[in-house]
């Protein structure tokens, strides 16, 4: 992620923001501006929501944050 700019809070506690994509992603395809949640921040609110790939990055399962 590039250009990481904080827009707002969940009512969770955790920060929502906005970022563009690095080249990495661009080469896996993913392209273009984004909104959603940091996994690194999201590790201190709800751990169980953030899993390891297996290429050694940290994703969201975006699903759990309602819980």
């Amino acid at each position: 992620k590039t250009n990481i700019i904080y827009i707002g809070q969940h009512t969770k506690g955790f920060g929502i923001y906005m970022w563009q994509w690095n080249s990495l992603a661009n080469l896996l395809g993913i392209t273009g501006p984004t909104i959603g949640v940091l996994a690194q921040e999201l590790l201190s609110y709800i751990p169980k929501a953030v899993a390891r790939h297996p290429q050694g990055y940290l994703q969201v399962n975006y699903s759990l944050l309602g819980e």
